[in-house]
Formats: C-alpha cells, structure tokens, sequence
C-alpha cells in the first residue's frame, strides 16, 4: 500500500509541476475536471494515513537518464510513457544500473500518439494526465526502440503487440483540491 501511494504520488508530482513558460515549448497537461472527478479514489488519504511511513524516499535509483522533450507539449506522455513507466519496469525488474535502465526507456511518442486531440498534427496541444493512466493501464506502451521519440509517429502492429506485454495494473487519484468557496452564495 505504501509503494502504490508513493508511486502515486510521484505521478502526480511528475505531471503537476509548475512549467515554466517558454514560448516555444507546448501546452503541456491538459486537466479535465469531469475526467478527474469520474476516476475512482481507491482510498480517502488523511493525515493519519501517512503515519509509520518514512519521512522521505527515493526511486532515483530506478530512474533513466532525463531525456529532452523538445519543443513538443508532450510532457504527459514524457512523464508517463519515458518516466514513470520506465521507473516502474526498473524496480520491478530490480535495475539499478543507469545504463541498463536507459536500454529499457518507454516510447512517449506512441503513448501521445493515442492520447492526444485528433486536431493535433504538431505535438503542441497537449494531453490528459487521467488518459495518460488509463491507457498506460489498458493499452501499455512499447520501448522507445520501438517507436522512437518524434512527433506524428507511425507505429506498427508489432508496436501495439509490445506495448500490450507492458501495461500497467493500476493507478489511483490519491489527492484532489476541492475549490469551494470561503463565502457560499446565499
């Protein structure tokens, strides 16, 4: 349970930082309320539930060298398909070497590719974090050697078979700011 919350966590930490503005890069994470709202909560998280677990942990050892989107709003996918997906394989598999994490990298590309607005023929639109999860969960996605990182990637059927062996079981909103008004209508 603490390993699921943790991951959690840094999925959500991974896709929610603040971007900095830069005015060639894309738009990045597109959240949509009415999909975060229709995701399941596995568990209701409080103050008690992080008692007994460890004042701080890290998965650096799993991860793969930081990779470059580019100039593409990818980020979602870059989180999800190279990072945490790839994180994921690592502890699994017990891979601790970099070098050897770095052969099995996940694809982003074929990850945004499925995600993205169909009007998207640049790589600039962005993509939802909760679609991101969802197909990581149901479709998976292949190594990056595979479908090499690009915009407006082709893949083949053996692309999509490979990224059936490497699904994901589970992911979990674990907290969401409510916005409610500090003065309600009268």
């Amino acid at each position: 349970m603490k390993k699921l919350i943790l991951l959690g966590l840094l999925a959500l930490a991974g896709i929610s930082l603040p971007l900095q503005a830069q005015d060639r890069r894309g738009m990045g994470a597109n959240f949509d309320m009415a999909t975060i709202a229709k995701t399941p909560r596995k568990v209701q998280l409080s103050f008690q539930s992080f008692r007994g677990m460890p004042e701080q942990a890290s998965l650096e050892q799993y991860c793969p060298t930081p990779g470059d989107q580019g100039d593409h709003g990818t980020c979602v996918a870059f989180a999800n398909g190279y990072g945490i997906a790839t994180l994921l394989y690592a502890k699994m598999h017990e891979i601790t070497d970099q070098s050897i994490i770095d052969k099995y990298v996940f694809s982003p590309s074929y990850l945004y590719e499925i995600i993205k607005d169909s009007t998207d023929y640049n790589c600039q639109l962005g993509s939802d974090p909760i679609m991101a999860m969802v197909t990581l969960i149901n479709m998976g996605t292949p190594f990056i050697r595979t479908v090499p990182y690009n915009c407006e990637v082709n893949f083949s059927t053996d692309a999509v078979a490979e990224a059936l062996k490497y699904t994901i079981k589970d992911a979990s909103v674990l907290l969401l700011r409510v916005n409610t008004p500090k003065h309600p209508a009268k």
